[in-house]
Parts: structure tokens; C-alpha cells; sequence
């Protein structure tokens, strides 16, 4: 994707916005400039300086202090190096990893990184991940040339990004800017299928810190425009409505109040048996219509119940 793709067919007064949110810089419109996101690395403010905009920090928008860029001209010359900032290569060193599920559970957020430690294919991606609770530790895309891959921190954010995908990639594809151009049938695929049928998940006991990943896995993205242009757009859109203040406050709600055992029936049962809700209830009918209870039954009735409740929480998103 380069500036000139991205640009084209963009309103005058909508160009600095685009730019910002195709580099990665999560932003939105406030009065008459623009505000970047919240959970936004302080970095990011030096680098947009650097870059020629004029940020300033204002005090307790929607409860909490915000950056916020003021308008300015922007010739092209500027959005277009805002656009092509590289990515810093180099890492600084493995991350913490903590496979406890109280550790995912503590953590409302993932990380707060800057832009430029990240590819500008996936950067907004990797920060609306953490925003809704998802903990990401590397991404790659090849610097725009190859497919999007994504690192978790743990099993239970590979699980839990499992379930954001499910939840809100369908709603970002009808959203999509490409969804009444012609895409190619593979493209097209991913946007109809509930989950995204091309990102793949995978788990590499081997890996050490790089055991659980996601990426997208159609054959011929590294060489055909065709297909990549229109991914970056999905994932674009896939980024944005995660970072919408409903979407990622309602997802790590959700996050918070599930607990271990919804969990584990969503890696283990759920891709079996969809219909497992009734499998669920028809159990609890079960105990609770046969014979004398007993401490036994009591405790195995209770344990589905609040399965149950899990398993609505999943299943229920606004």
C-alpha cells in the first residue's frame, strides 16, 4: 500500500486523519482538529512534533488527559512523510511472559507502544488489540510485503483474541471501503465468513515466548497487490471498530467478568459442538430433576450454572 492508494478518493479535511490512522497513530476528530487515542504512547507526541504538527496537551477529555493535534495546513509533502515513517527495526529482548490466568485477568490493557516499533500494516491493529485486553509481544508484515503475523503473550490472550476476532471482524468487513469494489473470491471469503476464514492460529509448544501467533494465510499475498491492498483495508476497518470507546469498553467488560472455566469449553468444546448451549442446559435440567441431591450433584449443578452464565457472556455482544 503506498501513499498515493491510500490517499486517493480522500475528502481534503479527512487526509490528515486517514494518514495518521493508516501509520497507526489511533486518532479521531474533536472540534476542529483531532485527538489521539487515550491509551497513546507519549513518544508518539515527539514523533508527530518531529514530523511538523502541533500537539498540545489538553486536561480531562472524557476523563482522562489527551493529546490533541490543532489544525494546521498539511500539504502532502508532510502527510506523506507522517505516511512512510519506518518502522524502528531491533527488539529489546524477549518479554516477561506469565502464563497464569490471573495475570491476563489483572491486566485490563496490553501494552503501550509507539508507532514506530511497529509496521505500518499492523501497527493500528496491535494497538486496538490491547486496547480490548488482547496482550500482543510481536507483529510482523514484512514492512508491508508480507502477510500480517501477530504474537500473544499467553494462552489466554490467544484464546480471548480468538474470540475479539469472532466477535468483531464480521462488523468491520460490512464497514469495510472495499465491500462494493470486486475482491478477489479468497478476499470476498474472509469478509463473509463469521470469523475471517484467513486468519489462522496457531500454537508452537517448541517456540518458547513465541508459541501462540495469528496470521493471515492466503497463498500469493506477498506477490499480488490484488489481495494485500484489500486485506490492509480489512484490517484497517477490523482495527478502527475494536477502537471505537463501545466496542473495547464493552469487550473488556466482557473480558472481566469471564472466568477460567468459560475459557477452557471455548478452546475445547465450542469449535466441536456450536450447539453445546442446549448440551449445557439439558445437563442442568438433568440434575436438577433426578433423584436426591446430594453435596456431589449440588457441586457439579453449580459449576453449570455459572458455565452457563459464561457461555451467555460469549455469546452476547451489542
Amino acid at each position: 500500500m503506498t501513499y498515493e492508494e491510500m490517499i486517493n478518493d480522500v475528502l481534503p479535511e479527512n487526509k490528515l486523519l486517514e494518514t495518521l490512522l493508516w501509520r497507526g497513530f489511533a486518532a479521531e476528530t474533536y472540534q476542529s482538529g483531532l485527538l489521539l487515542h487515550e491509551h497513546t504512547h507519549e513518544q508518539d507526541a515527539a514523533i508527530l512534533i518531529a514530523c511538523g504538527l502541533d500537539v498540545q496537551k489538553i486536561e480531562r477529555v472524557e476523563g482522562s488527559d489527551r493529546l490533541f493535534i490543532a489544525p494546521q495546513p498539511t500539504p502532502d509533502s508532510l502527510l506523506k512523510r507522517i505516511f512512510e515513517l519506518p518502522p524502528r527495526n531491533g527488539m529489546t529482548g524477549a518479554p516477561d511472559i506469565d502464563d497464569a490466568f490471573e495475570t491476563f485477568k489483572s491486566n485490563e490493557f496490553g501494552p503501550r507502544l509507539d508507532t514506530e516499533g511497529l509496521d505500518r500494516g499492523t501497527a493500528l491493529l496491535i494497538k486496538a488489540l490491547n486496547h480490548a485486553g488482547v496482550f500482543t509481544v510481536m507483529s510482523c508484515d514484512g514492512h508491508g510485503l508480507k502477510a500480517p503475523q501477530i504474537w500473544l503473550r499467553s494462552r489466554w490472550d490467544y484464546l480471548w483474541c480468538r474470540h475479539v476476532l469472532h466477535e468483531v471482524w464480521p462488523l468491520a468487513c460490512r464497514q469495510n471501503p472495499w465491500a462494493d469494489c470486486k475482491l478477489p473470491d479468497a478476499v470476498r471469503a474472509a469478509c463473509e465468513h463469521p470469523e475471517g476464514a484467513l486468519w489462522k492460529f496457531s500454537e508452537d509448544p517448541k517456540a518458547g515466548w513465541l508459541r501462540y501467533s495469528f496470521t493471515w494465510e492466503e497463498p500469493g499475498f506477498d506477490e499480488d497487490l490484488e489481495i494485500s491492498n484489500p486485506v490492509f483495508w480489512l484490517i484497517q476497518s477490523f482495527a478502527r471498530e475494536l477502537l471505537r470507546s463501545k466496542t473495547s469498553l464493552f469487550l473488556r467488560r466482557k473480558k472481566a467478568a469471564l472466568n477460567k472455566d468459560a475459557f477452557l469449553w471455548l478452546e475445547h468444546m465450542r469449535p466441536l459442538a456450536p450447539g453445546l448451549e442446549a448440551s449445557v442446559d439439558g445437563c442442568i435440567l438433568y440434575l436438577l430433576n433426578c433423584g436426591k441431591q446430594n453435596e456431589l450433584k449440588q457441586e457439579l449443578l453449580d459449576r453449570l450454572i455459572v458455565l452457563r452464565m459464561q457461555i451467555d457472556l460469549f455469546d452476547t455482544f451489542e
